[in-house]
């Protein structure tokens, strides 16, 4: 894990073998994205759309990348647009953006992370929401043993997405913590066991952050489901 300067010079490499491919191009983004370099993700990401407006998932990868440089006004759009593109209906789709505005301009970033935790939490009510999904929720607003409490939970069930969760930019706040660095160490190990059944054309598998849990859930848009199945 945290191998990001190989990682993108592979990705560099499938792109100068197939520049047109919108995946590749977007999991290209989203490997600036684990590396924390937001900027490139999101031009990259930008020039993933570019080159394809209709594919949805570079909507929602590119709303994560903006998230982080604080442009979250444009990041429910993008997710809009991609929950849109993804089928879900005009009506349901713009209630969900109006509903995360509405918590942004309110109560800023803070806002929109609760409404993030709100949104994951009302799905796990219908068995929608996994355990990196509430993890992930909690960290956003800060809530490092229910973070930490879901991790060790996503772990024992051997979520494969865990296996880059060191790498996500939603655990910010549990870097240092050693009983973060302690389970990231297991990860590590569970990595090695599962090792050659994840893989997207040799390189290694990127899955979407799940910062935008709630509002995926909410307009009824697996993404998870979808950017695996790549």
């Amino acid at each position: 894990m945290g191998r990001h300067a190989e990682a993108i010079a592979e990705m560099k490499k499938a792109l100068e073998l197939d520049p047109l491919s919108s995946p590749l191009n977007n999991y290209m983004g989203m490997t600036y994205l684990l590396a924390g370099d937001y900027q490139k993700s999101v031009q990259q990401l930008q020039h993933t759309i570019d080159l394809d407006p209709t594919f949805p998932l570079a909507h929602f990868f590119l709303a994560s990348a903006l998230t982080e440089i604080g442009k979250y006004g444009e990041a429910i759009e993008q997710v809009q647009r991609g929950a849109l593109l993804s089928g879900e209906s005009p009506e349901q789709a713009s209630a969900v953006t109006a509903e995360f505005l509405s918590a942004f301009r309110t109560g800023g970033p803070n806002g929109y992370w609760q409404k993030n935790l709100q949104a994951t939490l009302r799905e796990q009510e219908h068995g929608g929401a996994g355990t990196l999904d509430l993890a992930t929720a909690y960290a956003r607003v800060g809530d490092k043993e229910k973070s930490l409490e879901w991790l060790q939970k996503a772990y024992e069930e051997r979520n494969g997405d865990i296996t880059l969760v060191n790498s996500y930019p939603d655990y910010k706040c549990l870097h240092g913590d050693p009983r973060f660095s302690a389970l990231v160490e297991a990860y590590g190990i569970a990595r090695l066991a599962m090792r050659g059944k994840n893989h997207f054309s040799g390189l290694p598998t990127l899955f979407i952050s799940s910062n935008l849990a709630g509002i995926l859930r909410g307009s009824g848009a697996c993404l998870r489901a979808k950017s695996t199945q790549l």
